[in-house]
């Protein structure tokens, strides 16, 4: 193994077999799971005993109150994938990664050699490099529940963010590479005008359009996780899902403008989505619109921010619900109580477990986050945009209106 990052000399108390904690590891170069425990001599039975007994100490943490992520953390992973991009990737290092119960656990990291992929547009096989550095984010039920990979491959649950590895490419590069600039900003102009004459925007005005609301509200600023890529989303398609990300990012300037209008001062927008192209920011940032790189829009969000997200791939709302408490957030309908499923009761054809809970589900904690908050159901009528979506308005805010 090449020396490790300078990251690594902080890394302390971390668990027995936490060399195999990273997912990042699992898509490596070996050919199974089980090549791999074998290169590094660890007994599965053993592991699964490890994973077990992480899970339950992540559950232990959490009831007692003890944060899932915090800025620290997203701070500190930022500065160690930093750290690689300075320089060539190397083939593989360690890193060390703050857990929930506040010491450093490793995280292998490493370049990842792809052979024989079948490649989702053409059906041929490719090769491709997975080589750039990328945090990820886990949900408190994949942390202290069985998922669709067998406790043994996961071995720590401790840390809810850790980095893993992800191709250059973008997936939208090939469909979008004939659109320009400006054909995504007048598609966007096109979809600003609709969002215009929809049910939901009619809503949104009597939320917000009182004579004090914006100034009471105290809103300076809007922050979009995860609205998908604007090039693709903006251009004219016969079915309306389609251009789902042109009616959300037309939602966060409609927004952004009427509060503007009514506050008289200025409201940021920032955005944060990684499958954005050079043809989705220029014509963001033409429309006063800041990009937020890499992951710096979580640490924007304070009492003044309204948060907006829709199904994203990233546990957004349990993120939000420990850093901060926000003005307001346009997110899913959080549902009154916890899904709760029992292992194997989600299986496929194959009979294999599938992962029951979405990327950004709700939580305990969530829950109680709304529950200081007003909620507004956003109509039926523009599902295709926005599927159960609400509104949710800080109240002690809201009766100030």
């Amino acid at each position: 193994m090449p020396p490790a990052s300078s990251s690594t000399g902080h890394a302390n108390d971390a668990m027995d077999g936490e060399r195999l904690s990273n997912e990042s590891i699992l898509s490596g170069e070996w050919s199974s799971n089980e090549d791999i425990l074998n290169e590094y001599g660890y007994d599965p039975a053993s592991m699964k005993r490890r994973a077990e007994k992480s899970m339950a100490r992540v559950r232990e943490l959490y009831d007692e109150g003890k944060p899932l992520f915090t800025r620290e953390m997203i701070e500190d992973t930022q500065r160690q994938i930093d750290e690689i991009k300075s320089g060539e990737p190397p083939s593989m290092t360690t890193l060390s990664v703050i857990g929930m119960d506040g010491k450093r656990h490793e995280n292998l990291w490493a370049t990842i050699v792809h052979d024989n992929e079948v490649s989702a547009e053409t059906d041929l096989l490719v090769a491709y490099t997975s080589d750039v550095p990328v945090m990820s984010f886990h949900h408190i039920q994949s942390l202290t529940e069985p998922t669709s990979d067998e406790p043994e491959h996961w071995p720590n649950r401790l840390t809810p963010i850790t980095v893993n590895s992800c191709s250059r490419s973008n997936p939208y590069s090939e469909e979008a590479k004939d659109i320009t600039a400006a054909q995504v900003a007048a598609g966007w102009d096109s979809c600003i005008e609709d969002f215009s004459r929809t049910e939901t925007w009619r809503m949104l005005q009597a939320i917000f359009n009182g004579a004090s609301a914006a100034p009471r509200l105290d809103i300076d600023k809007i922050v979009g996780f995860g609205l998908g890529n604007l090039t693709v989303g903006s251009m004219p398609h016969e079915d309306p899902w389609e251009r789902t990300s042109g009616m959300q990012h037309a939602l966060l300037v409609s927004l952004a403008d009427l509060l503007e209008k009514q506050a008289g001062r200025p409201v940021r927008r920032i955005v944060q989505e990684p499958i954005y192209l050079d043809t989705c920011k220029e014509a963001l940032r033409a429309r006063g619109v800041e990009i937020a790189e890499p992951e710096t829009g979580f640490l924007l969000v304070d009492e003044r921010t309204l948060v907006i997200t829709v199904s994203c791939n990233v546990p957004v709302r349990q993120i939000v619900a420990d850093l901060a408490r926000p003005a307001g957030m346009i997110w899913n309908r959080v549902e009154p109580e916890e899904r709760r499923f029992s292992r194997g009761s989600v299986i496929d054809e194959d009979g294999e477990l599938i992962e029951p809970y979405t990327t950004d589900e709700a939580s305990s904690r969530v829950r109680d986050l709304v529950k200081g908050y007003t909620e507004h159901q956003l109509p039926e009528e523009d599902d295709e945009w926005f599927n159960d979506v609400a509104v949710y308005i800080r109240q002690e805010m809201e009766e100030l209106v």
